[in-house]
Formats: C-alpha cells, sequence, structure tokens
C-alpha cells in the first residue's frame, strides 16, 4: 500500500548515508535559519495544503514507486491522499484508508515513541532541536538551480531511520525536496509541487467520516 510509503515522510524531510559518530555530535547553527523558517509553515492556526511528488526506493529487492499526492495541515492535524489512500490524524486518532481492501484502520499513535510520532512529524519539526542533530551541508546544484541542503540525525539512535535530508531553493527560500534513508535501506523522497497557505476548512476535515462511505469496514487496531 503505496500510501504506508509516505507516511514515513509524510512531508518535509540521494544517497543512502550511514550515521557516525562525528555525525552525531553535529548541532551546526548555520541550518537553523532555515529549519526554523520551514517549521513556521505550520501554525497552528492556519491550514496548508501541499501538493507533492513521491518515490520510494528499495536496492533490495531492488524496487521504485513514484506518484501524486496531496496534504492537508493544520498544527501536528492533517489530512493526506493519494490514489490509492487516505489518512486522517484530528490530533490523537490517526484513520489508514486502504481504498482497494474498502477498510479503514484507526489507531492512538504513542506520543513518546519517536517511530510513532513520525505519524505527526510536524512536531518533530517545530521541535528540530529537542529531537535531532543536525548540520548545513554543501550547496546541491540541479537543472541549472541552486538549493541549500540540511542534514538531520536523530538523537534517539533506536528510531528505524538514520537520516534525513531537506533541499531548499537557495534564491527564495522555498522548500523543494525531503528525503529519508530507513535502516531497512528503503530511501523515501518528497518533491513539493505547490504550497497553499491560509486555507479555510472545518476541523472535520482531519476526521474519518463514516457516513461518507457505508461500505468501508472500520478496523480498530
Amino acid at each position: 500500500m503505496k500510501i504506508h510509503y509516505i507516511v514515513f515522510f509524510l512531508l518535509f524531510f540521494s544517497s543512502a548515508l550511514a550515521q557516525t559518530n562525528k555525525d552525531a555530535l553535529v548541532q551546526d547553527p548555520a541550518a537553523e535559519p532555515f529549519l526554523e523558517q520551514i517549521s513556521k509553515l505550520f501554525d497552528a492556526d492556519k491550514a496548508l495544503q501541499i501538493e507533492f511528488k513521491y518515490e520510494v526506493e528499495s536496492a533490495e529487492p531492488p524496487s521504485k514507486v513514484s506518484d501524486y499526492g496531496s496534504i492537508i495541515i493544520k498544527g501536528n492535524k492533517y489530512k493526506l491522499k493519494t490514489d490509492d489512500g487516505e489518512m486522517y490524524f484530528n490530533g490523537k486518532t490517526l484513520w489508514v484508508y486502504n481504498i482497494a481492501a474498502k477498510e479503514v484502520y484507526s489507531s492512538i499513535p504513542s506520543g513518546e515513541n519517536m517511530d510513532d510520532m513520525l505519524l505527526s512529524p510536524f512536531r518533530l519539526i517545530k521541535d528540530f532541536k529537542t529531537y535531532y542533530k543536525y548540520r548545513l551541508k554543501e550547496d546541491v546544484n540541479m537543472n541549472g538551480i541552486s538549493y541549500t541542503q540540511i542534514e538531520l540525525y536523530p538523537k534517539d539512535l533506536n528510531t528505524s531511520y538514520s537520516i534525513m535530508r531537506i533541499l531548499v531553493n537557495k534564491k527564495n527560500g522555498v522548500f523543494y525536496s525531503f528525503s529519508m534513508q530507513q535502516k531497512n535501506g528503503v530511501h523515501y523522497t518528497i518533491y513539493s509541487r505547490e504550497i497553499i497557505k491560509d486555507l479555510k476548512i472545518p476541523e472535520s476535515t482531519f476526521s474519518w467520516n463514516a457516513s461518507l462511505y457505508p461500505d468501508v469496514l472500520e478496523v480498530e487496531m
């Protein structure tokens, strides 16, 4: 199910790198202005919509998945939509809708487990000084455009991922891509296609509405 691949983004953050002891000691002040700028996107009082392309690559067995999706975010709440499913998180309960199976799975993610917190990744980004080591890397040039590159390493070494990488357009400061390397070798990348700010939407947007899906089986995890 492709929607499970993107949950480990979700949203923001290309080659696979392993974390070293030297990396773990880094908390680079030069990277902080860029991380602060990205964290300001997630205003608790204003909704934001991001249209994106995502890629998921695995070396063993070799595979690559690529598709498009959109996400509406307000604070730590969100609604994520792709071709094969939807995810809703209202700040407490998470619903994952599998369109093909006609099933929706509900759960309450832990507020302390770092991997569960990836289901609400905006909290991690807003509190990056608490959860990550980070450093500003060399610029990346692609198709004539220069991007500022930031790498983040989780302080909790028991997480399922080893490194995250953010690219920001050097000229206009706009977020371009986020990638994450899982310890199992799976590599996730999300590319921002459009960012729409200050949406006016009801709070019900972030919760599953069973009345709209009468034929969908609800499963509590």
